[in-house]
């Protein structure tokens, strides 16, 4: 069983002297380089002041930019040891989404943030279904569609390909996949997969 609990935090102090209303970054992971030492890898979109005040190494991806920046906190060795899904800074505090396998590590996160200073609050402990939520037949849908190449660019194979390997009509393996494509996108974007 896999479960995601969100945690509510102060902002880390590398983050705290920005104005979050006008900037947004998601943390997706963490890289040690020594016990106390880590950066963060990150995606942000806003104010450059700010990508030059965080520091680290950034590539533009259009209007957002993509790389990592130092994160001497305490909250990331945290963050590290255990399976970040993401975390990011709003105005007031620091939302962190991790991975858990058991609700009684819910305790153990807590405990170890309480160890370092750190005071955390539980927003919510979800409970994942396999797959981001889809349906056995949307994740046939979807398997084969990618197997066949439907996805690639330029495509490989069209929804007459794919409904004809699902011995389904066109209109509902292009209703399938349009379903799964929605799941797998609203997982995403809340951070679950």
């Amino acid at each position: 069983m896999l479960f995601i609990i969100v945690l509510s935090t102060r902002i880390p102090d590398v983050l705290s002297s920005y104005d979050w209303s006008k900037n947004s970054m998601r943390i997706f992971g963490f890289k040690r380089y020594n016990e106390e030492r880590y950066v963060a890898l990150a995606e942000f979109k806003g104010q450059s002041e700010v990508l030059q005040s965080l520091g680290g190494r950034w590539s533009s991806q259009g209007n957002v930019y993509v790389g990592y920046f130092p994160f001497h906190d305490p909250l990331a060795k945290v963050l590290y040891k255990h399976h970040l899904a993401s975390a990011y800074p709003v105005p007031g505090e620091f939302i962190s989404s991790l991975y858990i396998t058991k609700k009684s590590e819910v305790k153990d996160v807590l405990k170890e943030m309480y160890e370092l200073g750190i005071t955390a609050k539980v927003s919510k402990v979800i409970r994942l279904r396999p797959y981001a939520g889809l349906s056995q037949r949307q994740l046939e849908a979807i398997r084969v569609a990618y197997s066949l190449g439907y996805f690639d660019f330029p495509k490989k194979a069209n929804i007459n390909d794919v409904a004809k390997t699902l011995g389904v009509t066109v209109s509902t393996a292009a209703e399938l996949l349009r379903r799964a494509q929605k799941r797998l996108v609203e997982a995403y974007l809340r951070g679950v997969i």
